[in-house]
């Protein structure tokens, strides 16, 4: 008897990290992946989300940081670096919102 498996692999263009294969969707989860290698000394992480809606699988790739806005107000979002100089603003509005890995 033969299994067909459901993955998928991805590539980042521009960046230096590794590509991801065999990236399984075969069910719903949501699976933290270790990008390589370091940038600058940090490591960062990727977030793949699989659900099912709709009998429509939905594969999402996403920053493990996720902000949540629960006030009726937009919250602005300062990440600074190791020195405490601003690197990037966010604009958070009432929903929640994934802060982009670099």
């Amino acid at each position: 008897m033969s299994f067909a498996k459901n993955i998928l692999g991805i590539q980042f263009e521009g960046a230096t990290w590794e590509c991801i294969k065999e990236i399984p969707v075969d069910r719903e989860a949501e699976t933290l992946y270790i990008l390589r290698p370091k940038v600058h000394g940090i490591t960062h992480r990727l977030v793949v989300d699989v659900k099912l809606k709709d009998n429509i699988k939905v594969v999402t790739f996403r920053s493990v940081l996720v902000i949540e806005n629960r006030t009726l107000l937009t919250v602005e979002m300062l990440i600074v670096d190791k020195q405490g100089k601003d690197v990037k603003v966010y604009q958070i509005g009432k929903y929640t919102s994934y802060i982009p890995i670099l």
